[in-house]
């Protein structure tokens, strides 16, 4: 593969939006940590949109909890080597919005991976309830790969093609 100039061009692009998206989601840990972990407190956005933290061992949404570390740490070098199969793709890529789900999935994987090396696990902070039914807590990175494949999939259905071409 010849990387062009712009091939590189997309590249910087891309690993700059990535450093963004995990910057914020780094940040947005950061802040719950110091603000709730010393003391477990939690805070009522909303009456249905609670700030919590939560240290999640487990997979996204707390899925697996309880699985144990070494097994997690091959799901982590799982998640690594397809990050650096995205960053790899970025360079054939050529469609913006491709381009920004493929950001989004990086971004989001790199920031709970930083997580799970920094602190045993995922820090988790968004909870969304109704009356006695909690969601999963959850935190941006994981936000972010949630709205990367909602995109996705919205595109893929918008651009399914017929075997003569035409939009269907």
């Amino acid at each position: 593969m010849i990387i062009s100039k712009s091939n590189i061009k997309l590249l910087i692009k891309f690993l700059f939006m990535t450093l963004i998206f995990i910057t914020i989601d780094q940040l947005s840990k950061i802040v719950i940590i110091d603000r709730f972990a010393a003391d477990n407190s939690s805070i009522s956005i909303l009456p249905f949109f609670d700030i919590i933290f939560v240290i999640n061992k487990g997979v996204s949404f707390g899925i697996l909890e309880g699985i144990p570390y070494q097994l997690l740490l091959i799901f982590s070098i799982i998640s690594l080597v397809t990050i650096v199969l995205v960053i790899l793709y970025s360079f054939v890529i050529n469609k913006t919005i491709k381009f920004f789900i493929l950001s989004l999935i990086c971004s989001g994987s790199i920031g709970n991976l930083i997580d799970r090396f920094l602190y045993k696990g995922v820090v988790d902070f968004i909870c969304l309830h109704y009356s006695k039914w909690y969601f999963p807590v959850f935190n941006l990175a994981d936000c972010m790969i949630s709205i990367a494949v909602a995109i996705l999939l919205i595109y893929l259905f918008m651009n399914r093609k017929t075997s003569k071409g035409k939009n269907v």
